[in-house]
């Protein structure tokens, strides 16, 4: 099988890459499709569930004070070792894939995740006018469900746009198609909503488990990924690919090291990456997410081992101030923002210098992440396994 950054190629236009990922339902809110059969074939490590789980924002965030019955009939699609499809109910077969110890991953589609105001033309000729919509974009974000050694699970929660989850403290309703209304919150909705749903999973496992499974989950960066924003320069909306990418490397890598290596003139840097496994029992999520990325470009690698071979021990609980250059009030507003998160300055030094260097370069990596996606998941090796189980 071509790997995932082996299939990278910026000879495609990004607009050729879209259409076929969305022959092959990449971009599909649908359980049922090949790219969920395709990403369940490419993985070296069969026994990792995955499944795959639509949350409609608007109905959870609206009744939020409501949570234990909001979640109660989420259905989740999944294949089986088999490659048969299935579909169940989310929190029962969540329930029975953890009494199984196994880890599981959770792609979460996000619909009516962000409310964007757009403009559109009416009317004909001369009565022609411009006019404002509303319409909401969706979003794709996944969950890692790690058992720890006292038979409890870790939830570990990866949204694209990492550090900048933590603005994501409002959300917007459409009344009409002119009107909206705006909730405000004191955390960012999505962790808002996890932990509405494991409020609910506690309950759920109280009466129907016959273990005393305990879900572990907060809102600091030991279960969010409040990393680099991975999107930093997408203008054309990649999140599908995101997930994609980490189940890849959780799926290949979990109990496999990777070795990451900079060169230059007069230096010379490695950095072994613990396996998925390891980072995942050691909590280190921001490490985990940024080093499925680092193949795409040298120079994302250049500066992830840079970072990691590099030790900080400071912590921006202190006064120490950030070591990227961020005008006063942003610096004072963000400090005010990550309190909570326990983020270090040694993670936000990486944060800032990795988020730089995706902005500059553009559109340049977002394709080749796109490029190494499309063209892994729709490999001939890939689609002739998945037509032998046909």
């Amino acid at each position: 099988m071509q790997s995932i950054t082996n299939s990278i190629s910026t000879q495609t236009k990004l607009k050729a890459l879209f259409k076929k990922a969305t022959e092959h339902g990449l971009f599909s809110l649908n359980y049922d499709t090949y790219a969920h059969k395709a990403l369940k074939t490419m993985a070296k490590k069969k026994d990792i569930s995955m499944l795959h789980v639509r949350w409609d924002l608007t109905e959870i965030v609206s009744n939020i004070e409501t949570a234990p019955t909001i979640f109660t009939d989420l259905i989740c699609g999944f294949y089986t070792d088999k490659m048969e499809y299935e579909e169940e109910y989310f929190d029962t077969h969540l329930m029975e894939e953890m009494e199984k110890g196994r880890t599981i991953f959770v792609m979460f589609n996000l619909s009516n995740y962000f409310l964007l105001d757009v403009q559109y033309a009416a009317g004909r000729g001369r009565d022609k006018v411009t006019q404002d919509d509303r319409a909401y974009t969706h979003h794709c974000t996944c969950a890692i469900f790690e058992p720890d050694k006292d038979g409890n699970y870790n939830c570990f929660y990866i949204n694209s746009h990492g550090i900048g989850m933590l603005d994501s403290t409002s959300f917007e309703i459409r009344v009409t198609r002119r009107r909206k209304k705006e909730l405000k919150f004191k955390e960012p909705i999505d962790v808002m909503c996890l932990k509405a749903y494991f409020k609910h999973m506690k309950e759920f496992l109280e009466i129907h488990s016959e273990s005393d499974i305990v879900i572990n989950y907060n809102n600091t960066k030991e279960h969010n990924y409040y990393g680099t924003n991975i999107q930093a320069g997408d203008n054309f909306g990649i999140c599908f690919a995101i997930p994609i990418v980490i189940w890849y490397y959780l799926s290949n890598y979990y109990n496999k090291r990777r070795l990451l290596r900079k060169e230059a003139v007069y230096e010379k840097h490695e950095f072994i990456v613990p396996s998925m496994r390891e980072m995942l029992s050691k909590k280190q999520l921001i490490l985990l997410v940024n080093s499925c990325f680092a193949g795409f470009h040298k120079d994302y690698t250049a500066i992830l081992v840079r970072q990691m071979t590099t030790k900080h021990g400071y912590s921006l609980r202190n006064n120490t101030s950030f070591c990227f250059e961020f005008p006063i009030k942003k610096q004072k507003d963000t400090k005010r923002k990550i309190k909570y998160t326990c983020l270090s300055h040694q993670d936000m030094r990486m944060i800032g210098e990795l988020e730089n260097f995706l902005e500059k370069k553009g559109t340049l990596v977002i394709k080749r992440i796109t490029a190494g996606v499309v063209k892994c998941v729709t490999q001939k090796y890939i689609k002739k396994i998945i037509e032998s189980h046909c």
